[in-house]
């Protein structure tokens, strides 16, 4: 499950990057590029939490938590620039890393809560 996350969680990685330099345009920058890592914080923050998950039931939250959102994120990306393209399409940028950080945060607790309990 942990081999899966990894991989779908690149892959949303990618293709985050892939969409926000078409979203660029003619004006790709490093400053652009270095706004989109901070698109994919918590795509990687989650990774480093899963890394660090050894017990079973911890591994399946952060997993299924990490699969979920990257599709999710993906997709809302996608929606905004392709499926309804708006002149605040862009906005998905900003907003996509506010709502995605707390997710992901309150799974990396409760996947860290469940490891600590079952630990002792």
């Amino acid at each position: 499950m942990k081999r899966a996350a990894y991989i779908i969680t690149w892959a949303a990685i990618a293709a985050v990057f892939g969409l926000g330099i078409y979203a660029m345009g003619e004006n790709v920058s490093l400053q652009g590029l270095g706004f989109l890592f901070v698109v994919v914080i918590p795509y990687l923050g989650g990774m480093w939490a899963l890394l660090n998950m050894h017990f079973p039931l911890s591994e399946k939250i952060l997993s299924w938590t990490l699969i979920l959102l990257s599709i999710v994120g993906v997709y809302l990306i996608c929606d905004a620039l392709f499926i309804h393209p708006d002149p605040q399409s862009s906005w998905i940028f900003i907003a996509l890393p506010v709502f995605l950080f707390p997710i992901v945060m309150i799974a990396g607790v409760v996947a860290y809560v469940i490891q600590r309990k079952r630990m002792q």
